[in-house]
């Protein structure tokens, strides 16, 4: 009896074992992933797939062609389990985001989008706020934190903690939103063309920290301009540069322009961005 305690004993701590191995390798590529795209993205699916679709430094051809850019791939992430890296490619195979070829398919490229910002061309105003109000009770916190995530990805910005708003009418997603989540007896939308005592101009500098963003914009064209004229002892390559616009992208609420500074720099690190990488952009789109 005591010899079949101790086996079951023994079996079970090597699972307890087993799994924090496989606990241990996830954390640190995902580690990885996150401090190479300083956030931006956090897993080695998405990582795989914004390396495929965005970088300069590939070209899938085939098996060799697949190989090869999983050593390129290995060296960026400073050494990973070749295997884990192979089941990984698969797994997106197998999802449909990746073809045969190794290239995104439209079902990958809509991945993609759904997890990097996309410049829009700023939109015309029309003078309107577009409020959204909520109360959802503690007990449904989860909820409610997703609902406040989903706010800031269409657009809204914080003015107080349960009142949010956008100079743009995405009303109608906020109300899809709602609906599938049952959550019209707690949310509350609403529309004005006058927010409080303060100019419009003043509301968007404190709802959003434009001039914060700015200064990021401004930092990023100085390093354009030092990419291309490839300064001695310039660090960044095309894939570090694409990272520093896609985050800042991601902190700009991309609003209409009667809403922004006079000095925004948002057209102007867009247009160099462009420029870098329009050819590889419009290949990889096609």
């Amino acid at each position: 009896m005591n010899n079949i305690t101790n086996k079951m004993k023994r079996v079970k701590t090597e699972e307890v074992l087993k799994s924090k191995k496989k606990k241990k390798t996830k954390r640190p590529v995902r580690k990885k992933v996150i401090k190479l795209t300083s956030g931006l993205l956090h897993n080695l699916g998405d990582f795989i797939l914004f390396w495929i679709g965005f970088t300069e430094e590939i070209s899938p051809l085939g098996s060799a062609g697949s190989m090869s850019m999983m050593k390129r791939l290995d060296l960026r992430l400073g050494g990973y389990n070749p295997d884990a890296l192979s089941s990984t490619f698969y797994k997106l195979r197998a999802k449909g985001w990746l073809d045969p070829n190794w290239e995104l398919t439209k079902e990958g490229w809509k991945r993609l989008k759904s997890v990097i910002p996309e410049y829009k061309k700023p939109a015309e105003w029309d003078g309107k706020w577009y409020i959204v109000t909520f109360d959802i009770p503690e007990s449904y916190r989860m909820k409610r934190n997703a609902f406040r995530e989903k706010l800031k990805k269409l657009g809204f910005g914080r003015l107080q903690d349960s009142v949010w708003i956008s100079p743009l009418d995405y009303l109608a997603n906020v109300e899809s939103l709602v609906k599938f989540h049952k959550m019209e007896y707690w949310v509350i939308p609403s529309v004005t063309d006058k927010l409080g005592r303060d100019t419009s101009e003043e509301i968007a500098e404190q709802v959003w920290p434009l001039e914060r963003i700015n200064e990021r914009y401004k930092n990023f064209i100085s390093l354009c301009k030092k990419f291309s004229r490839k300064e001695k002892g310039y660090k960044f390559d095309k894939f570090r540069i694409k990272i520093e616009y896609l985050r800042i992208l991601k902190e700009d609420p991309q609003l209409p322009e009667d809403l922004l500074p006079g000095d925004w720099k948002g057209k102007k690190a867009y247009k160099l961005y462009r420029k870098i990488f329009w050819q590889k952009d419009k290949k990889r789109k096609r």
